[in-house]
């Protein structure tokens, strides 16, 4: 394979990945986002068209992902072990609380949703879904799987990024982070005090295998639910941890949040 192609594959994946901050982009859009010329963006664009990758609507001349990318997410999902194996217990969870339950993986400084179960009073303001990221350090998942990685390589994700503000509630120093992060590692649990959304709440718990932190679980809803008169209910905090600790067990997780 020679240099050509292997940057045409390169920039075509960079291309796809763009369409995970923004479900619709021109092809501007992307020349300026990827410092690409408008004739190479264009015929990668129409090669996954081709393919079904990318959708493209002729009126707007916006483009968004196609229906085989659905197809390789279902894969995905279907074939993902972590989340097979904690599909009951993140049911018996959200049963139990009658909240909305997530599941979610590390991806570089962003957590990735691979489960999503709506609450029996399912609330309209919460934005997440399956296969949504959002940043690690204003979220109840995030904020776990990050407590439990090693020290340096927290330092280097927030090294040169900013902590950008998305409601009053988010932290944005770097410095009040790593607090927290050492005061969830002691607990072993995470709080987002409507860190990410405005009047959502989580409580986050870690899911280990025998190599160490893998993923994280979560309940979320309103914070007068989750928080009543801004004290933490205590009981969803115990079956969260409860979660997280029997699966962490079946992944062969060698820490356990309720020896």
């Amino acid at each position: 394979m020679t240099n050509y192609h292997i940057r045409s594959i390169n920039r075509a994946f960079d291309i796809l990945l763009e369409f995970t901050k923004e479900s619709r982009l021109s092809n501007s859009d992307l020349c300026k986002r990827l410092d690409l010329s408008q004739s190479t963006v264009f015929r990668l664009l129409s090669t996954m068209v081709d393919r079904e990758f990318i959708e493209v609507n002729r009126e707007t001349g916006k483009y968004k992902l196609g229906i085989s990318c659905l197809k390789l997410g279902s894969n995905y999902l279907s074939g993902n072990d972590l989340r097979q194996l904690s599909l009951p217990y993140l049911e018996k969870l959200r049963d139990k609380t009658e909240e909305t339950v997530h599941l979610a993986v590390f991806n570089e400084i962003e957590v990735v949703y691979i489960e999503k179960l709506p609450g029996l009073y399912p609330i309209g303001i919460m934005a997440s879904r399956v296969g949504s990221v959002c940043p690690a350090y204003c979220t109840g998942v995030g904020k776990t799987i990050l407590a439990f990685l090693p020290k340096q390589e927290i330092s280097k994700y927030f090294q040169h990024i900013k902590l950008e503000k998305r409601t009053d509630n988010t932290i944005t120093e770097i410095s009040k982070l790593i607090s927290e992060l050492e005061e969830i590692r002691n607990k072993g649990y995470a709080i987002d005090k409507e860190e990410n959304e405005q009047n959502v709440s989580c409580i986050a718990a870690p899911i280990f295998d025998h190599k160490g932190i893998v993923a994280s679980i979560s309940i979320s809803g309103p914070i007068n639910r989750i928080m009543p008169k801004g004290l933490l209910n205590l009981s969803i905090v115990k079956d969260v941890v409860k979660t997280a600790s029997e699966v962490s067990k079946h992944m062969g997780g060698q820490y356990s949040l309720t020896d």
